[in-house]
């Protein structure tokens, strides 16, 4: 039986956002003038909380090619489906991994995590980390790699079209931004100029201190699939509110 989405449904994009946002800590305030709301103390859920999935997520029936398939509306399929796996790691090796008890002890003796991490096989050379803790995540995916029993595993962020005999296209690039004004050193104004390129997702220490005035770099998620973008230029409009082009 096939899983599908529904191609007539909405795409993630469209997905009405609701009109309350939580505060965060770069707006600083929250979104909502509701005094009472602003001071209710944030709702701790647990990590088991979604397990048993969203029972507002509908499926059809129906045939493809003349197979029975269930049909899942493409917002549920991209969306809250796959929020529960967002910190999802896939770490495949080139030839038969080793065993697992191995790869789950030298995961430990390499990589320090304060949260909880399940390391799960897959398949003959294909292993999926489960991260509780969305920092140590992004760290561990940060690294590109890691060397288990003399073969190196390699990281990719898992998504809802993964597939392990296919590498994904999303990884993360650094982003090297020579002579960037000094006083545009700041996350809120980096993440604007590199946003055509991807999705921004952190700066250096060197930037974030602000100890290295000529150059800015940034870390960025891009699909490698899409049109690449090589420059961004400091334009003479930056007086006029057109920082980059």
């Amino acid at each position: 039986m096939e899983t599908l989405t529904d191609q007539n449904s909405v795409h993630p994009s469209e997905i009405t956002k609701p009109l309350l946002k939580k505060t965060t800590h770069e707006e600083g305030i929250p979104s909502t003038s509701n005094y009472a709301v602003a001071l209710k103390p944030p709702t701790i859920l647990s990590p088991c909380a979604n397990r048993y999935g969203n029972p507002e997520v509908k499926a059809r029936f129906s045939i493809h090619n003349g197979m029975p398939a269930v049909i899942f509306r493409t917002s549920d399929y991209y969306g809250v489906m796959a929020e529960e796996w967002r910190l999802t790691i896939v770490g495949k090796f080139l030839r038969t991994r080793p065993q697992m008890e191995k790869i789950r002890s030298k995961f430990v003796e390499k990589i320090t995590v304060k949260g909880n991490v399940k390391i799960g096989v897959y398949d003959y050379r294909t292993v999926i980390l489960d991260f509780s803790n969305e920092d140590e995540w992004k760290s561990v995916w940060y690294r590109i790699s890691i060397e288990i029993e003399g073969q190196l595993m390699w990281l990719e962020k898992w998504t809802p079209n993964f597939k392990p005999e296919e590498d994904s296209p999303v990884v993360p690039v650094w982003v090297l931004l020579s002579e960037l004004p000094f006083h545009c050193h700041t996350w809120h104004y980096v993440k604007k100029i590199v946003s055509p390129i991807g999705a921004p997702l952190s700066m250096d220490l060197a930037t974030d201190h602000k100890t290295r005035p000529s150059i800015a770099k940034v870390r960025v998620e891009v699909d490698l699939t899409k049109p690449k973008l090589t420059l961004l230029e400091n334009s003479p409009m930056a007086t006029q509110g057109k920082p980059f082009q």
